[in-house]
């Protein structure tokens, strides 16, 4: 029989029914159709809830609650004074050296840019050619490796014997601990050349302005995952004025590959490799690592939000870095 235009209550009860199974998951009150809305009678069955916006910010609170407690936590047991970390340079404004392959270019390209800026190097970058010509003030290492394994911990000696200018050796609070540390720290303290600091490389998270403090006190990073994490927070704990940053390609997902027994290789380049390329196999799956790198990239964002509340400029220098958080800057 043709519809004759109107609902009865029994309908209409059938109605709402359908409308409310039939919502996602993710919703936490039905929806109510267009006929209900216009009665009156039937829109007060319907209890008040809150609006999803607040719904959200409730559950972003309770996170980031939860995530300052841990925090907390791990900084009270992993975290120990860190250094206080002092320019030992005139210039106002740093250059951090990654080690991609586009370093390679800049080193041979953009000499003219390097001077009147200090410069910063990470990791291997001892290892290169160029280092006593680039001679950089400042050297983070972050990687637990180089306290741990001597084959590693040999970079340690070749910047004991190769440094004759002033320069700022920067580790982590953790390699203390470890006895190859120890041994080499007494090595490296005959060159006088030499300073050691320490920073903590206490992973940090919850409320914005946390995560700054914690930051700028070094008290800890927003997951450290990539040593250009703690380069660039040590660069604005010092005070530069402004950060330019090369050799960051952080082109990983193009390197990434998964062989016929699913295991995750990774051909790694480098600006000292000379072109070679070494292939790494990942202990963890695929999932993890992309995981991983995700995180070092929100990491990033978190320190341009920290250089922009201090009037710290972060540029990226690298020509088709994936780095899309700190500003572009054509050199």
């Amino acid at each position: 029989m043709p519809s004759s235009g109107k609902r009865d209550a029994k309908s209409t009860d059938r109605l709402l029914h359908r409308q409310s199974v039939q919502i996602p998951y993710f919703c936490t009150y039905p929806i109510i159709p267009e006929q209900v809305k216009k009665n009156p009678n039937k829109t007060e069955q319907w209890p008040k809830v809150p609006a999803p916006a607040k719904l959200v910010s409730i559950q972003r609170f309770l996170s980031d609650s939860l995530k300052l407690t841990v925090s907390l936590l791990k900084m009270t047991i992993q975290s120990k004074k860190a250094s206080r970390l002092v320019n030992p340079t005139p210039f106002d404004e740093v250059v951090v050296l990654g080690n991609g392959p586009s370093a390679k270019d800049f080193l041979e390209q953009k000499q003219d840019f390097m001077k009147d800026k200090a410069i910063l190097a990470v990791n291997f970058f001892a290892l290169h050619e160029r280092f006593t010509q680039v001679k950089p003030s400042l050297y983070v290492l972050a990687d637990p490796a180089f306290f741990m394994r001597e084959e590693d911990a040999g970079i340690l000696d070749v910047i004991k014997e190769s440094v004759d200018w002033d320069f700022l050796l920067m580790i982590p609070a953790y390699a203390k601990k470890h006895a190859i540390w120890r041994k080499k720290q007494a090595l490296l303290s005959k060159n006088p050349c030499i300073g050691i600091a320490y920073y903590n490389m206490t992973k940090v998270d919850g409320p914005e302005w946390f995560v700054q403090r914690a930051t700028l006190k070094g008290w800890g990073l927003p997951a450290p995952h990539n040593v250009l994490v703690p380069s660039i927070a040590n660069c604005l704990r010092i005070g530069f004025r402004n950060i330019y940053v090369a050799g960051a390609d952080h082109s990983w997902i193009k390197q990434l590959w998964v062989n016929e027994n699913n295991e995750v290789l990774l051909d790694d380049k480098h600006c000292y490799d000379n072109g070679s390329k070494e292939t790494v196999r990942k202990s963890a799956p695929l999932y993890r690592i992309l995981l991983s790198f995700s995180m070092v990239l929100q990491s990033y964002g978190r320190i341009d939000r920290v250089a922009r509340k201090l009037g710290t400029g972060i540029y990226n220098i690298t020509p088709g870095s994936y780095i899309d958080v700190f500003a572009r800057l054509k050199i």
